[in-house]
């Protein structure tokens, strides 16, 4: 039975890419969004594509001298969010089911959008609520892909209710998804980047504590699990304890 497998990848000059040289293969490079291609997210996102030069430059449309420019696609995207969360931006929608753009002018003066994509993480992880920003930062640990069991096992005093609550209010943000539900459910960061800046927003000590933490929970686990369980459970242990030298 015939198979397609998709699968991305981030370039690198530790990536290997010779497996994907065969004639099976093909690989499709995906690059900077063109205005064109901007535009067209905007206007799925806003209803409309006609936005000032102003704004245009905040979302990487333009350049610091009105030109034109690509934009990376995961910037824009960032920066749409982080303007429709402050109000900066807002769509009045009428009885006829059109918008209207709204911007707040004076918002925007006052506004700073960082012109990296780490930057705008990170100042995206700053806006975020308290427990959420904390309850992020735990889970960043477990790994870009985690379960609630975990996250509520290593977070003293929180409760699988309220752990939920909160990843709740995290996927409406755009900041994880959930992968599958029932009795385990497990979640996954939105984009891998956002899962690097909140993991390196945490001071060393605490990472250290925080894998410190998650290996003595997997050792817990393991005494209690199958055989082909315990070999899934040692491979996650030894990523504890290689990353956080626990």
């Amino acid at each position: 039975m015939p198979i397609l497998l998709l699968a991305t990848y981030r370039a690198s000059t530790q990536f290997n890419t010779h497996p994907l040289s065969h004639a099976t293969t093909t690989q499709i490079m995906l690059n900077d969004f063109t205005p064109k291609q901007a535009r067209r997210l905007i206007q799925e996102r806003l209803g409309t594509d006609q936005l000032p030069s102003v704004l245009e430059q905040r979302l990487g449309l333009r350049d610091r001298q009105g030109r034109e420019s690509a934009v990376n696609p995961l910037f824009l995207e960032e920066s749409l969010q982080m303007m429709l969360s402050l109000n900066v931006v807002a769509v009045d929608q009428s009885k006829y089911g059109d918008g209207r753009l709204r911007i707040d002018e004076a918002r925007l003066s006052q506004m700073h959008v960082s012109d990296t994509i780490y930057t705008l993480l990170l100042s995206r992880l700053d806006q975020l609520p308290a427990a959420e920003r904390g309850l992020l930062q735990v889970a960043s640990v477990i790994g870009r892909e985690f379960d609630l069991a975990t996250l509520v096992a290593i977070s003293p005093g929180l409760s699988r209710e309220t752990a939920v609550e909160l990843l709740q209010a995290l996927m409406e943000a755009d900041l994880v998804q959930q992968l599958s539900a029932g009795l385990l459910p497990n979640y996954l960061f939105q984009h891998n980047l956002i899962h690097q800046v909140v993991y390196q927003s945490l001071t060393y000590a605490r990472r250290q504590a925080l894998h410190a933490n998650i290996a003595e929970h997997i050792i817990r686990q393991a005494g209690t699990c199958c055989p082909r369980s315990i070999r899934c459970w040692l491979t996650i242990l030894a990523r504890q304890i290689s990353i956080g030298r626990v």
